[in-house]
């Protein structure tokens, strides 16, 4: 007892606190295995075949689900991106990236046979992995209408291709016909495929169009061949059989394990199979329970039954158990749980030592690298490694994390993150008035470059552009807000202060100018455009902090500060500079800049004029 008050009552370490935990338990169990009795042995047994059964039923049930559910889950995901992306809805337009979109999810599920979008208009793009991998698109909106096959290998390289005028059309399909406006699946009865005359099942989702009605949908197909081919590798025990069925008896999936030769063209039922399987089922469908007992009089064998329903359709996962095979191991552990319990309490003291070793040993390493990953040191953490299943899962989610943290660290500075931890600020909406220097930078008749530029080349080289900016921004203390366009925003003094922010901000105005002529004089000799840039600055109070919306948020400066900076590049154009600083900035870096009276300018939105200067030179 006072063992058991320390444990519930008193703050102990983990390892001390296993010890003592595993202490008491194997106590209590070894009491209560020499207190059971032989004369319970037979319903104990009897009570762990029938829960045996129902987890073995309960196991294939999970099974079957997820092999339906991962084609679902694929059409649910490729019509939550169209739904959200209306400009990738045009089949014709968008034909080589939807491929590209669908192939990787055709890669993983052995029982997805295709996924396929369908238009109204009649336009259809598939990609099929039996008879063979290929891709295909139907296009009705060209005369003649167009269908076209690519055949391909895994690694979605191009084998053949061939062209014919389309005679399949999917809007006559059941699958399309039964689809409605309620964005969820819809489940297709059996029916057998065009393509290699088999039996399947389709799945399908609506993409909608902004008055509600269907513009597209996102269909996969299921084969039940692969179904019945896993439920065959994978029997419940060695002498069990197990299969698929529908409300009516009718067999969907597995119908050798069921006792039928062949599927082929060819419609089985359950009543006809197995007479007494079937009784039960009519009976477990007008009043469920969890195991019917089949006593074979007679035969070697008594049989538990068992049904569970897969929820998602009017299908039920029937199994046939031998008791036997469940009963077998749990009387060989009866039989030597005496001797095990004794022999056990031996060896008890160092197993448990060892095992709380093992396992709070890798729990407070893992508790350093949390501590690691709260303070954003990505690049510290390193693996944790256990042979407890639970530990590596916990070690690799932390690993996963950190990945995604670092992609996360590409769009929000890592020491932001880690001073808004610090401050104890997270992802609340609102903000908070600092007085900070605002960078605004533009690329000079922007739209005039770009237009005789390929978009690739385009994104690749604003891209390296970007990288220059930003990595100087970030060298010097600033917070990079976000990308308009071609623009940078900026900004020093929030959500901490920084010293001599206007000093930074100008530092790196000229900088960048200096690094950006260095790309400019590169791209030139490649035969590429120049980027002119523009940049002003302007120092003022400003709001700075969340905003957005629940579901998405930027961490950003807001106020008449920010607009007055975006102005102050703009007049950049007016006065032929590069840079052009606000008063406020000016009063703040004068001495250390060399900077050049512009004028007082009255800037939209302002109603006194503003003293402008250029910034020149570093002194």
């Amino acid at each position: 007892m006072k063992l058991l008050k320390r444990l519930l009552g008193n703050r102990v370490s983990f390892r001390v606190y296993l010890l003592e935990l595993f202490l008491i338990l194997f106590l209590f169990y070894a009491t209560v295995v020499t207190l059971v009795s032989y004369g319970s042995t037979s319903k104990i047994i009897d009570n762990a075949a029938f829960g045996n059964a129902q987890e073995f039923t309960n196991r294939v049930r999970e099974q079957v689900k997820d092999h339906i559910g991962e084609a679902a889950q694929a059409t649910r995901i490729i019509a939550s991106f169209l739904q959200a992306n209306e400009t990738y809805r045009d089949i014709p337009q968008n034909t080589e990236f939807l491929w590209s979109l669908i192939w990787p999810l055709m890669q993983n599920p052995p029982s997805l046979h295709s996924l396929h979008i369908g238009s109204e208009e009649g336009d259809f793009l598939q990609v099929r992995r039996l008879p063979e991998l290929s891709t295909r698109v139907i296009v009705r909106s060209v005369t003649p209408p167009l269908e076209k096959w690519i055949y391909r290998k895994g690694n979605y390289e191009q084998l053949n291709n061939t062209q014919l005028s389309p005679e399949f059309d999917h809007r006559k399909r059941d699958w399309y016909l039964q689809t409605g406006s309620i964005p969820r699946s819809y489940w297709s009865k059996p029916y057998e495929f065009n393509a290699d005359g088999k039996e399947g099942i389709t799945v399908s989702y609506p993409v909608l169009d902004n008055e509600g009605k269907i513009d597209l949908v996102v269909a996969a197909d299921i084969s039940l061949e692969k179904i019945s081919e896993f439920l065959n590798q994978k029997p419940v025990t060695e002498n069990s059989i197990a299969g698929v069925i529908d409300a009516s008896g009718r067999v969907i999936a597995a119908p050798v394990l069921l006792k039928a030769k062949t599927r082929r063209n060819q419609v089985f039922w359950l009543q006809q199979l197995q007479p007494k399987i079937y009784e039960n089922f009519q009976n477990y469908i007008l009043n469920p329970q969890d195991v019917y007992y089949i006593d074979n009089k007679g035969s070697k064998e008594d049989w538990l039954i068992n049904f569970k329903s897969i929820d998602v359709l009017d299908w039920y996962v029937v199994t046939e158990i031998p008791r036997a095979d469940l009963t077998r191991r749990a009387l060989t552990i009866v039989n030597k749980m005496l001797l095990f319990s004794l022999l056990a309490f031996l060896v008890m003291i160092l197993l448990i030592y060892l095992v709380t070793r093992r396992v709070s040993r890798p729990l407070i390493q893992i508790s350093k690298e949390t501590k690691r990953l709260k303070n954003f040191d990505l690049e510290d953490i390193r693996p944790v490694s256990s042979n407890i299943a639970e530990i590596e899962l916990v070690s690799s989610s932390l690993l996963s994390s950190v990945g995604a943290l670092k992609a996360f660290r590409s769009y929000l500075p890592a020491e932001l993150v880690r001073q808004l931890v610090e401050q104890g600020k997270g992802g609340e909406l609102g903000g908070e008035q600092f007085e900070i220097t605002i960078f605004f930078s533009d690329i000079a008749d922007f739209a005039t470059v770009s237009e005789g530029l390929d978009p690739k080349h385009l994104m690749i080289q604003l891209s390296e552009y970007f990288e220059v900016v930003t990595q100087i921004i970030m060298a010097n203390e600033g917070t990079v807000d976000k990308y308009i366009g071609d623009s940078v925003m900026a900004f020093w003094g929030a959500p901490s202060a920084v010293s001599e922010a206007a000093m930074k901000a100008c530092h790196v105005a000229l900088e960048a100018q200096k690094e950006i002529e260095k790309l400019n004089s590169r791209w030139v000799t490649e035969g590429k455009p120049r980027f002119n840039t523009r940049i002003g600055l302007h120092t003022g109070e400003a709001i700075v902090g969340n905003v957005g919306s629940s579901e998405r948020m930027n961490y950003s400066a807001i106020g008449d500060s920010v607009n007055l900076a975006s102005r102050l590049e703009g007049l950049n154009k007016d006065y032929d500079t590069q840079i052009i600083i606000s008063e406020a900035t000016w009063l703040q870096v004068h001495d250390r800049f060399e900077c050049r009276p512009l004028d007082e300018v009255l800037v939209k939105g302002k109603t006194k004029p503003v003293k402008v200067f250029e910034l020149v030179r570093e002194i």
